[in-house]
């Protein structure tokens, strides 16, 4: 009788610990994270998204990323915005993206490639309206239109569309996973 009995209980304890694992993956999850950020900041615009990740980030560079003591560069929208905390253009508008998809908008990053095919800077497009509406986190601007932005950056760029993908579903919205999911990302890079 006990040696039938193993396999159920071997069985039950799979299936709790499975359930324990999916139920709080997800209440650690990113997912849940930025439908919290947006409901307690009270954003539904992309302006005060814009305005969110102004008021919440400061610009990157090698001096302010010393200063405080950052070390590696984050690839998570959450973790850039909680600890990283000093962005980069492609960073800034990679977290605006996350936070404007959670209201529903369609969004494109946008790189500015100059002649030599590099992109040296990057604003992120938001779809309102009808119409595409820019925005850059690194110069804390927004609205501008393309001529006004290649003579800021002061060479002849040209836009590049890109889709940010973001994370896949599951490490969205399973906090385990994706914390293994950044962990390889790292021991791959070196």
């Amino acid at each position: 009788m006990v040696k039938k009995s193993a396999p159920r209980v071997l069985f039950l304890l799979t299936a709790l610990a499975a359930l324990v694992f999916i139920v709080s993956g997800y209440l650690l999850s990113d997912a849940l994270f930025f439908k919290r950020l947006v409901y307690q900041n009270h954003i539904t615009s992309p302006e005060e998204a814009f305005a969110f990740v102004i008021s919440n980030t400061g610009v990157a560079s090698p001096e302010n990323l010393a200063r405080h003591n950052i070390t590696a560069l984050e690839y998570s929208p959450r973790e850039m915005l909680t600890e990283q905390k000093y962005l980069y253009c492609d960073q800034g508008a990679i977290l605006m993206t996350t936070i404007v998809r959670e209201l529903g908008y369609e969004t494109r990053l946008t790189h500015w490639n100059g002649d030599d095919g590099v992109g040296h800077h990057v604003t992120l497009e938001v779809k309102q309206g009808g119409g595409w509406k820019t925005y850059d986190t690194l110069y804390r601007r927004q609205g501008e239109t393309y001529e006004q932005i290649r003579a800021r950056l002061g060479y002849d760029a040209h836009p590049v569309y890109r889709e940010y993908v973001g994370s896949r579903w599951v490490t969205r919205n399973n906090y385990y996973l994706k914390r293994l999911s950044l962990w390889l990302k790292r021991v791959k890079k070196g």
